[in-house]
């Protein structure tokens, strides 16, 4: 919900055409930041100008790099608030209290709503509380370092993933399962 949010913010402040100008490509305007756990690009092709027409963003690179600054500004805000990488954010918070009921932002409430409703669509095929099991595995590791989890650790996390085990109420949130 909040990642088509943020789209929908780029292709109004973008426009929605194909990137090609009197047939040609122009250059982007593009910016890189790590954040959201990863290596974020942001490209930028085509703005609209005043009058209505599409402008190679090169024209306009000003503009371009404010828009990306704006979002990566979203991307830190979120990244504050939702990652579970992130000790101080209120998902770390939720993951680290031990089944107690935690309050949340209406963006994290929104998020885990909209989370346990894929989940649930999927029949669990989509699961929010898997993350247990995706630490097992060090994405940050360097390639010769890179090794798979143990079996044993992978089924013991799986025990403890479940949508279902998430409860809401109100502006608070909790974990049934405490691991």
């Amino acid at each position: 919900c909040l990642l088509v949010l943020l789209i929908m913010v780029i292709i109004t402040q973008t426009g929605c055409s194909s990137g090609k100008t009197s047939g040609q490509v122009s250059s982007p305007v593009t910016g890189e930041n790590f954040l959201l756990d990863t290596v974020c690009t942001i490209s930028i092709y085509e703005m609209t100008g005043d009058d209505g027409t599409p402008v190679p963003a090169a024209d306009m690179k000003e503009q371009a790099d404010q828009i990306i600054g704006d979002t990566f500004a979203v991307c830190a805000r979120l990244d504050k608030t939702l990652s579970r990488t992130q000790e101080a954010s209120e998902i770390s918070r939720l993951n680290n209290a031990g089944g107690e009921w935690t309050e949340v932002s209406e963006d994290t409430l929104r998020l885990i709503t909209e989370g346990r409703k894929y989940s649930e669509l999927s029949g669990g095929d989509f699961d929010i509380t898997v993350g247990g099991v995706t630490e097992l595995w060090d994405f940050h590791a360097d390639p010769e370092d890179a090794k798979l989890p143990d079996a044993k650790a992978i089924s013991e996390a799986v025990k403890h993933v479940g949508y279902d085990k998430v409860e809401i109420a109100g502006n608070k949130v909790r974990l049934t399962d405490p691991e």
